[in-house]
């Protein structure tokens, strides 16, 4: 026995009978329907969901079963599936199983590569382990492969040269010559090996379009949106019946300071929206004192304040000045105030509810080095408050699935923006940063980088008299 494959559905495939008439194949984002009702041909739906099949014995077993018409119809909706990229395929050696493709989208192909050109592993390739099996995936692809032992492991790293399946196969003894060129045309098709010019380049290290995207960054573009793999994707709520959800809000027995209100008739009624929107710019030249209790207390209302408002159900519920998905609300507000007259210095969090700060930290010299490391950034200089915004991860993750962290950066963004007017219309200055450290913001507030983290920064203050004179951003 030589090289083979088997077929089978992709994992994330389910078949279920919808009625005497047939059966239906569901995935993430769409179904099929297989009027086929024969006997043979329902055992062989249920064998290939069951797991991987020879097809050419499938195929003999329903034709001896129901007859060449039935086979037929068979072999139309089984190519139909391969096309909408339903059918994984392994690979046998000499019986042995090596090697899964599996396809992410519909419009994955397979097609022949040419096994006499040299290959190299993409640098956006990726190899993990994930339930007992070594995965190997690129956001480049629209396939996966699934190692079923890790003995290819050694010739498939043996790509970080420049290598034909024939040069790996004379290295590496354990699979045969075919077995590796069909692993290689399967890495290839899924972008995980890239064919290389006579120089050792790949498309991607002549494509300007690729040699600007970073591998971490191309990840997260690709799969936190919808289109490159198949997978569950938005408010799927997958930890349910599985983990408690996370409190709404975190519960401090700390001490709280109580921060002024604006009036009833507050000076940014008289702010006209749009010469707010003018009027908003970075602002780098920030006066010699600090922001006192009625400013922040004025700026947080309006930016990140909750206000009580019915729900559709009737209900009294609190809500945020700023725009969140499914209302998850999961970022904190904490500032950074060195030397404010409104309380001894140190690292505070914003109780938008209650409209109240609540201490988290003093102030030590990794809370100087956040703030020093801020106005570096921004180039800024005076006297300017650090607002951090961390995001409590597992909030939106417990309701979330396959964008979670890329719906907490939009919810970032639209809080920042809030800041940016709030400010700007209270006749304050900010400057959005685009860094931060991880490290440091667990060190100040004792959070768990893990359950807690930062994600995003912005820079707030009374602007210097010289800022008017600022233009760039």
């Amino acid at each position: 026995m030589a090289v083979s494959t088997h077929i089978a559905l992709v994992a994330e495939a389910e078949l279920s009978q919808v009625s005497t008439s047939g059966w239906r194949i569901d995935w993430p984002g769409g179904e099929y329907e297989l009027d086929q009702t024969e006997r043979g041909a329902t055992e062989a739906w249920q064998s290939l969901a069951a797991g991987f099949q020879d097809r050419a014995r499938l195929e003999t077993a329903l034709e001896a079963v129901d007859g060449f018409a039935a086979l037929a119809r068979f072999i139309h909706q089984l190519d139909r599936l391969d096309a909408l990229g339903l059918l994984r395929r392994r690979l046998l050696d000499n019986g042995r199983p090596i090697a899964d493709l599996c396809p992410l989208t519909a419009d994955f192909r397979l097609v022949d590569a040419a096994g006499a050109a040299p290959v190299r592993f993409s640098r956006f390739a990726t190899i993990r382990a994930h339930a007992g099996r070594w995965l190997l995936e690129s956001p480049l692809g629209l396939a996966r492969i699934e190692l079923c032992d890790a003995e290819p492991l050694r010739g498939v790293s043996r790509w970080r040269e420049p290598a034909t399946a024939e040069e790996i196969a004379d290295r590496e003894r354990g699979l045969s010559v075919g077995a590796w060129r069909l692993l290689a045309e399967w890495l290839t098709a899924a972008a995980l090996l890239a064919p290389v010019d006579p120089n050792g380049l790949a498309d991607e290290d002549r494509d300007p379009r690729l040699r600007q995207w970073e591998c971490h960054d191309l990840w997260f573009h690709a799969r936190s949106r919808m289109g490159r793999a198949r997978a569950r994707h938005g408010a799927t709520r997958r930890f349910e019946d599985v983990i408690p959800e996370p409190r709404a809000t975190m519960e401090t027995a700390a001490a709280k300071i109580d921060l002024a209100r604006p009036p009833d008739t507050p000076a940014l009624a008289h702010a006209a929206f749009e010469d707010t929107l003018e009027a908003r710019r970075s602002i780098r030249r920030f006066g010699p004192a600090s922001l006192d209790r009625g400013e922040l207390g004025g700026l947080l209302h309006y930016a990140a304040g909750a206000r009580r408002r019915r729900g559709p159900d009737g209900q009294a519920r609190p809500w945020r000045t700023y725009p969140n998905g499914g209302a998850r609300y999961e970022l904190e507000v904490h500032l950074y105030l060195a030397d404010w007259p409104g309380g001894p210095p140190g690292v505070y969090r914003y109780l938008p509810e209650s409209h109240q700060l609540t201490r988290r930290g003093d102030w030590s010299a990794d809370a100087q080095l956040l703030l020093d490391d801020a106005m570096r950034a921004a180039g800024a200089t005076g006297a300017a408050t650090l607002i951090v915004l961390a995001a409590r991860f597992q909030r939106t993750a417990w309701a979330y699935e396959s964008m979670a962290y890329a719906l907490i950066l939009k919810n970032a963004g639209a809080l920042l923006h809030n800041f940016c007017l709030s400010a700007t219309a209270l006749g304050l200055g900010s400057c959005i940063l685009g860094r931060g450290d991880l490290t440091r913001f667990s060190k100040t507030t004792g959070a768990d980088w893990l359950e807690t983290g930062s994600v995003a920064e912005i820079l707030v203050g009374r602007p210097h008299e010289s800022s008017s004179l600022e233009i760039r951003e």
